[in-house]
């Protein structure tokens, strides 16, 4: 909207209302009446009460002169009184309008209609809620609050406040357009090819379209077609500071909404809708000749830097619109002439212009990546991520990932599939019962945003590495999550030499808690070592005392007895899932390896625990077992040796042992029993309370944990190279051991470095 400049020292006059007064008493509204007794009893004779007027049906108008309380250099230009008409309409919110043409347009300001009963042109927004969340709000003394506020703001130049955020350029529409990316790009991008779409309402009843290809939109009812709607885009830059637009009601208010001299619309129009017309032949042009017109306005906000559109939709044919923009001659019934394009464009016909009436509508994009991420005010995680297992925490986590644009594409990959019970704390539903869960979230994802590029995989992964696919999307992926709560998977996964980034996430057995181990960054620490590391933290730690208990156990609807869930309910499930989420985002922006434990209190208050694990580890192998000991085991080891100085120490080492994979992970150590001896060259572990102390750990930790051999510590100055009595120890191990065909592990501590001894 245009504003007449003022000539330099021209005093502007006030703009005019046009309507007989009316005395203050016979005002209809009840909020107008409230308004008057306010400045009549309570404003000090501060606030000038003008007139009082009938402006249209419905509309009544108060008159005033407001005092603004401006100094000398406000912001903006604002005086020291002004002159204000306040319009009530009945079920709609106050409009306070400027009667001073140069009055300054700011943010919080919008453009009144064209056809408004007074010309005022500019109007201050005082409260941007919607009016049936406001209205309960507000009499008299909270209007007169609220511009007092305006004010203020305008003349210190800090316009937005924790009341009223940054505006949009338009006001909005009842109504709504949504088209998707793809539509979208090419919109912003035409060039000499028409864009024809379908609009599509939404439910029934609804204000919500959605704009689909012509060719590519769903299928109408029986015995109907779509209109093709062509789409033009039309932009500019909006040379103001922030304020709000009204659309145009028609096609002729087009220019006096949103042009300006160097940028006007109904050329831009005019230019396009010629082009295509001149260059369209066949089926093409008989399209174009029966669409209607829909006018993508894009603006950029040159204040707030920042772009905005909106839809204007017409019902008229595109052919009678160019007839009055002057580009056709319309048809002659007289000798059955069609349209044709003039040889020179014509004069616009105002008439004709004013007749094409426009439905507005707000424009809306699709629910993707780059909205999400806007909407959850959080980052990329990663571009490829590949999740294994969608199951209770799976399917929560994957979905609350998804709508905070963690990713650009995922590939799921489990070949589980949906059962009665999973629905107690899934996020598919009963349609998808018997469905694999991978392909059923893969649909649950396209459903939320249909652009998202998601690859379901009914498979599982295994040690065998027969599925090259599920190999391929390991190796193209930066981060993998484990969601499957599967010791195996989770073992087998940190075998895997080509992957991204892992990290695991399961709800204890319990149901209270959420636990989330990742890697480091560098790949020193795997989940293989963090499942280990996890362990030795349970069994360490108080908190963690019934962390890992066995629980009551709900027999499902197969009633065969090993088809078994533990009990947990949704809004727990829910509660940990949504926090084990917040805690993976933590850990990814995290360069080291970790292990994070969040309980839920009977009040539903949650208690993390963070505890971050070194990197590294030292390594033997024998006879095809491989033995690991962790750069966390280790420090406590070593932190026991010295506590022992000048005189040696140890005790009994406690690990994972995995046959099929050939594996120990040494996690734990327990301090030496009450009946040892220690001497500075010499110790010799007791056994008092030991069977106790192993079983209780091994109760602890669900019987993860089971005895792996044995640790001592050499004196200050010793390496950790075996002593023949070492050897001799070691020798006796192993004959203990051989009848678990596993091998035996002794552990050494020197001065200067650690020893993993091993014989089978």
């Amino acid at each position: 909207m245009e504003l007449e400049s003022l000539n330099e020292g021209e005093e502007p006059s006030a703009h005019s209302i046009n309507k007989e007064a009316k005395a203050a008493k016979a005002i209809t509204s009840d909020l107008a009446r409230s308004f008057l007794e306010f400045i009549e009893h309570h404003a000090n004779d501060e606030i000038g009460l003008v007139g009082c007027y009938d402006l249209s049906e419905g509309v009544e108008g108060v008159q005033i002169e407001f005092p603004t309380g401006t100094h000398q250099e406000p912001a903006y230009d604002v005086r020291p009184v002004e002159s204000l008409l306040v319009m009530f309409l009945k079920g709609s919110a106050p409009a306070v309008a400027s009667l001073r043409p140069s009055f300054p347009m700011t943010k919080h300001t919008f453009g009144l209609e064209i056809d408004a009963p007074t010309d005022a042109q500019v109007a201050l927004c005082i409260d941007d809620r919607a009016w049936e969340d406001a209205s309960s709000d507000y009499n008299g003394a909270e209007i007169v609050r609220r511009i007092a506020s305006w004010f203020r703001r305008a003349i210190t130049g800090n316009m937005d406040d924790e009341l009223q955020f940054q505006d949009p350029v338009f006001l909005p529409s009842p109504a709504s357009i949504v088209v998707g990316t793809t539509i979208e790009k090419q919109i912003l991008e035409q060039e000499s090819h028409p864009l024809f779409l379908a609009i599509v309402q939404g439910d029934e009843g609804s204000n919500t379209y959605f704009g689909h290809a012509y060719d590519d939109a769903p299928p109408p009812d029986e015995g109907k077609i779509w209109t093709p709607f062509l789409v033009v885009s039309l932009a500019r830059v909006a040379n103001n500071t922030g304020a709000m637009w009204r659309p145009p009601s028609n096609l002729g208010q087009l220019s006096q909404s949103v042009s300006s001299t160097d940028n006007e619309l109904l050329t831009q129009l005019r230019d396009t809708l010629s082009s295509f017309w001149a260059s369209l032949e066949g089926a093409e042009h008989d399209k174009l000749k029966t669409a209607n017109l829909l006018i993508h306005i894009a603006i950029r906000n040159a204040e707030l830097d920042r772009y905005e559109s909106y839809w204007l939709m017409a019902r008229e044919s595109v052919a009678d619109i160019a007839v009055g923009l002057g580009i056709l001659l319309p048809p002659d019934p007289d000798v059955g002439s069609d349209y044709v394009l003039r040889l020179t464009r014509g004069e616009l016909d105002a008439d004709a212009l004013a007749k094409v009436g426009f439905m507005s509508a707000n424009s809306f994009g699709s629910f993707e990546n780059h909205l999400a991420r806007a909407m959850s005010g959080l980052e990329l995680i990663a571009e490829h991520a590949t999740i294994l297992g969608v199951g209770s925490i799976g399917s929560q986590i994957t979905i609350n990932l998804v709508r905070e644009g963690a990713f650009e594409r995922i590939t799921l990959i489990d070949n589980d599939r949906l059962l009665p019970h999973n629905l107690a704390r899934h996020t598919l539903t009963s349609s998808s019962i018997s469905h694999l869960k991978s392909s059923e979230i893969a649909k649950h994802i396209k459903d939320i945003s249909a652009d998202f590029v998601v690859k379901a995989l009914g498979s599982k992964l295994d040690s065998s590495e027969s599925d090259k696919e599920v190999q391929q999307a390991l190796s193209s992926s930066s981060i993998v999550f484990d969601f499957t709560a599967s010791v195996g998977a989770s073992r087998d996964l940190s075998d895997c030499l080509s992957r991204g980034r892992a990290v695991s996430a399961f709800f204890n057995p319990l149901g209270n808690a959420y636990v989330v181990l990742a890697e480091d960054e560098a790949g020193h620490c795997d989940l293989a070592c963090l499942e280990a590391e996890y362990y030795a933290q349970v069994a360490q730690i108080d908190d963690f005392a019934d962390h890992l208990s066995d629980p009551n156990r709900v027999v499902v609807s197969s009633g065969q007895c090993r088809s078994v869930s533990n009990r947990l309910c949704a809004s727990d499930a829910a509660l940990l899932s949504a926090a084990a989420t917040k805690s993976i985002r933590k850990v990814v922006s995290e360069p080291s390896a970790s292990i994070t434990v969040g309980t839920i209190g009977y009040d539903g208050s949650l208690q993390n625990r963070h505890i971050k694990v070194s990197a590294g580890s030292i390594m033997v192998e024998i006879d095809g077992w491989t033995i690991r000991m962790s750069a966390a085991v280790e420090a406590r080891l070593r932190s026991a040796r010295d506590q022992g100085l000048p005189c040696e120490t140890g005790g009994v080492l406690l690990g994972i042992v995995d046959h099929r994979r050939k594996r120990v992970e040494i996690a734990h150590m327990l301090p030496p029993p009450a009946d040892s001896s220690f001497a500075a060259t010499e110790f010799v572990r007791g056994v008092s309370g030991l069977r106790d102390a192993i079983d209780q750990v091994s109760a602890r930790v669900m019987h993860q944990l089971t005895y792996v051999g044995e640790w001592h510590s050499h004196p200050k100055g010793a390496s950790a190279t075996p002593s023949l009595v070492d050897h001799v120890q070691i020798n006796e191990l192993a004959l203990d051991l051989a009848s678990e065909s596993r091998p035996a592990v002794m552990v050494i501590v020197g001065e200067k470095e650690t020893c993993i001894a091993a014989m089978e």
